[in-house]
């Protein structure tokens, strides 16, 4: 779908431009969380029980945990991964499959990182 611009009673065409990788994607998303799905960045490549996360946001709505992995192009193996995801949150949710609840973010020097998972 292209896309326009109106400026000063014209139209303009917006020419199309794509990341060149998944780092510049990842950047780009993270620097925009807020503005395009309303969450709150938490972390950039966290590792979690030996998985690496690409960004974990928070969606204050929802009181949700969200992580977002970036693929430009096709891999197989992103069900995998989210599958991955899916039985982390199960471990830790007794087997309800949800990562959700309250989430603090504070500096003191190095960043730390305080998730209180529950579920409804």
């Amino acid at each position: 779908m292209d896309l326009y611009k109106i400026e000063n009673e014209k139209v303009k065409f917006l020419k199309p431009s794509a990341p060149k990788n998944e780092k510049e994607l990842q950047e780009l998303i993270e620097n925009n969380l807020k503005d395009l799905f309303e969450l709150t960045f938490i972390a950039s490549e966290l590792e979690l029980q030996r998985k690496e996360l690409d960004t974990l946001a928070f969606d204050e709505e929802n009181s949700r945990v969200v992580i977002i992995e970036y693929k430009l192009g096709s891999d197989s193996g992103v069900f995998d991964q989210g599958m991955a995801y899916l039985m982390l949150a199960h471990e830790k949710n007794g087997g309800r499959g949800c990562l959700c609840g309250s989430c603090r973010i504070w500096e003191n020097g190095a960043k730390q990182i305080r998730l209180s998972l529950h579920c409804r």
